[in-house]
């Protein structure tokens, strides 16, 4: 996955949670490796329900 695309997901995620994401955290390499944890979890559930 290269980073174009992981920008794509967290600006997406930034989109639909921004009362969670502060969009200055982005920048921060431990919180995007959290936001992408995040997300690929809430995927996996949502296919695996």
């Amino acid at each position: 996955m290269n980073d174009r695309h992981i920008d794509a997901k967290l600006n997406r995620i930034t989109r639909e949670h921004e009362d969670i994401v502060d969009p200055g955290d982005r920048s921060n390499p431990f919180l995007r490796a959290c936001l992408l944890v995040w997300l690929d979890h809430n995927l996996w559930c949502k296919f695996t329900r």
